[in-house]
Protein backbone atom coordinates (compact mmCIF):
# COMPACT_ATOMS: atom_id res chain seq x y z
CA UNK A 1 0.00 0.00 0.00
CA UNK A 2 1.32 3.46 -0.89
CA UNK A 3 2.38 5.78 1.89
CA UNK A 4 -0.51 7.90 3.14
CA UNK A 5 -3.23 5.96 1.40
CA UNK A 6 -6.18 4.60 3.33
CA UNK A 7 -7.49 1.23 2.23
CA UNK A 8 -10.27 1.70 -0.25
CA UNK A 9 -13.72 0.54 0.78
CA UNK A 10 -14.75 -2.82 -0.63
CA UNK A 11 -17.79 -2.74 -2.84
CA UNK A 12 -19.98 -5.65 -3.70
CA UNK A 13 -20.88 -6.19 -7.34
CA UNK A 14 -24.36 -4.81 -6.71
CA UNK A 15 -23.42 -1.83 -4.58
CA UNK A 16 -23.21 1.71 -5.87
CA UNK A 17 -20.44 4.11 -4.81
CA UNK A 18 -20.68 5.37 -1.24
CA UNK A 19 -21.90 8.95 -0.81
CA UNK A 20 -22.16 9.66 2.92
CA UNK A 21 -20.16 7.73 5.48
CA UNK A 22 -22.05 6.08 8.30
CA UNK A 23 -20.98 8.84 10.69
CA UNK A 24 -22.61 11.49 8.45
CA UNK A 25 -19.41 13.48 7.80
CA UNK A 26 -18.62 14.82 4.34
CA UNK A 27 -15.91 12.99 2.40
CA UNK A 28 -12.84 14.79 1.06
CA UNK A 29 -10.35 13.01 -1.21
CA UNK A 30 -6.93 14.58 -0.73
CA UNK A 31 -4.24 13.85 -3.33
CA UNK A 32 -0.61 14.89 -2.82
CA UNK A 33 2.63 13.03 -3.43
CA UNK A 34 4.34 14.61 -0.40
CA UNK A 35 3.54 12.35 2.56
CA UNK A 36 4.15 15.06 5.19
CA UNK A 37 1.80 17.48 3.43
CA UNK A 38 -0.80 14.76 2.97
CA UNK A 39 -0.84 13.80 6.65
CA UNK A 40 -0.73 17.35 8.02
CA UNK A 41 -3.54 18.49 5.70
CA UNK A 42 -5.60 15.43 6.67
CA UNK A 43 -5.31 16.25 10.38
CA UNK A 44 -5.99 19.93 9.72
CA UNK A 45 -9.10 19.31 7.60
CA UNK A 46 -10.53 16.74 10.00
CA UNK A 47 -10.08 19.07 12.97
CA UNK A 48 -11.26 22.31 11.33
CA UNK A 49 -14.06 21.00 9.11
CA UNK A 50 -15.08 17.71 10.77
CA UNK A 51 -14.80 15.87 7.46
CA UNK A 52 -13.64 12.35 6.68
CA UNK A 53 -10.45 12.55 4.63
CA UNK A 54 -9.38 9.81 2.24
CA UNK A 55 -5.76 10.15 1.11
CA UNK A 56 -3.89 9.23 -2.02
CA UNK A 57 -0.24 9.72 -2.88
CA UNK A 58 -0.80 9.71 -6.64
CA UNK A 59 -3.43 10.20 -9.32
CA UNK A 60 -3.82 6.54 -10.28
CA UNK A 61 -4.57 5.54 -6.68
CA UNK A 62 -7.03 8.43 -6.44
CA UNK A 63 -8.87 7.17 -9.52
CA UNK A 64 -9.12 3.71 -7.94
CA UNK A 65 -10.69 5.29 -4.85
CA UNK A 66 -13.13 7.20 -7.08
CA UNK A 67 -14.41 3.92 -8.54
CA UNK A 68 -15.91 2.98 -5.16
CA UNK A 69 -16.42 6.30 -3.41
CA UNK A 70 -18.09 9.59 -4.33
CA UNK A 71 -16.32 12.32 -2.37
CA UNK A 72 -17.95 15.66 -1.69
CA UNK A 73 -14.71 17.38 -2.61
CA UNK A 74 -11.44 16.53 -4.36
CA UNK A 75 -8.38 18.50 -3.21
CA UNK A 76 -5.42 17.83 -5.46
CA UNK A 77 -1.87 19.09 -5.80
CA UNK A 78 -1.06 20.21 -9.36
CA UNK A 79 2.39 18.62 -9.54
CA UNK A 80 1.98 14.87 -9.18
CA UNK A 81 4.08 12.10 -10.71
CA UNK A 82 2.53 10.78 -13.91
CA UNK A 83 -0.79 12.60 -14.22
CA UNK A 84 -0.91 16.23 -13.02
CA UNK A 85 -3.71 17.70 -10.92
CA UNK A 86 -5.67 19.24 -13.80
CA UNK A 87 -5.61 15.94 -15.70
CA UNK A 88 -6.75 14.14 -12.54
CA UNK A 89 -9.68 16.52 -12.11
CA UNK A 90 -10.72 15.92 -15.73
CA UNK A 91 -10.45 12.14 -15.31
CA UNK A 92 -12.33 12.26 -12.01
CA UNK A 93 -15.16 14.23 -13.60
CA UNK A 94 -15.58 11.54 -16.24
CA UNK A 95 -16.52 9.23 -13.37
CA UNK A 96 -18.34 11.86 -11.26
CA UNK A 97 -19.30 14.82 -13.51
CA UNK A 98 -20.44 17.13 -10.70
CA UNK A 99 -17.41 16.52 -8.48
CA UNK A 100 -16.19 19.73 -6.85
CA UNK A 101 -12.42 20.14 -7.07
CA UNK A 102 -9.82 22.38 -5.49
CA UNK A 103 -6.36 22.56 -7.03
CA UNK A 104 -3.35 23.47 -4.90
CA UNK A 105 0.03 24.46 -6.31
CA UNK A 106 3.26 25.77 -4.88
CA UNK A 107 4.76 26.89 -8.16
CA UNK A 108 4.05 30.42 -9.44
CA UNK A 109 4.46 29.31 -13.07
CA UNK A 110 1.67 26.78 -12.47
CA UNK A 111 -0.63 29.60 -11.37
CA UNK A 112 -0.34 31.14 -14.84
CA UNK A 113 -1.30 27.81 -16.40
CA UNK A 114 -4.29 27.57 -14.07
CA UNK A 115 -5.44 31.04 -15.10
CA UNK A 116 -5.42 29.89 -18.74
CA UNK A 117 -7.52 26.83 -17.86
CA UNK A 118 -10.14 29.05 -16.26
CA UNK A 119 -11.84 28.92 -12.89
CA UNK A 120 -15.00 27.50 -14.45
CA UNK A 121 -13.20 24.17 -14.79
CA UNK A 122 -12.30 24.13 -11.09
CA UNK A 123 -14.23 24.90 -7.97
CA UNK A 124 -11.23 26.86 -6.68
CA UNK A 125 -7.44 26.96 -6.73
CA UNK A 126 -4.94 27.95 -4.04
CA UNK A 127 -1.25 28.79 -4.00
CA UNK A 128 1.03 27.15 -1.43
CA UNK A 129 1.83 27.92 1.26
CA UNK A 130 -1.83 27.88 2.18
CA UNK A 131 -3.19 30.72 4.28
CA UNK A 132 -5.22 28.95 6.94
CA UNK A 133 -8.28 31.18 7.41
CA UNK A 134 -9.13 31.81 3.73
CA UNK A 135 -8.48 28.14 2.86
CA UNK A 136 -10.80 26.86 5.61
CA UNK A 137 -13.51 29.42 4.84
CA UNK A 138 -13.51 28.62 1.14
CA UNK A 139 -13.63 24.86 1.79
CA UNK A 140 -16.47 25.37 4.28
CA UNK A 141 -18.43 27.30 1.61
CA UNK A 142 -17.80 24.60 -0.98
CA UNK A 143 -18.92 21.81 1.35
CA UNK A 144 -22.16 23.51 2.43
Amino acid sequence: MAIGMEPKPRASKTSSPARVPQDGRRIVLLVDDEADTLHSLKEFLESKLSVRVLMSGDAEAALRILRTTVPDLLIVDQLLPGMNGVALVKAARKVHPKLRAVLVTGHPNQAAALAEIGEDKLTHSFMKPLTTAPFVERLREILL
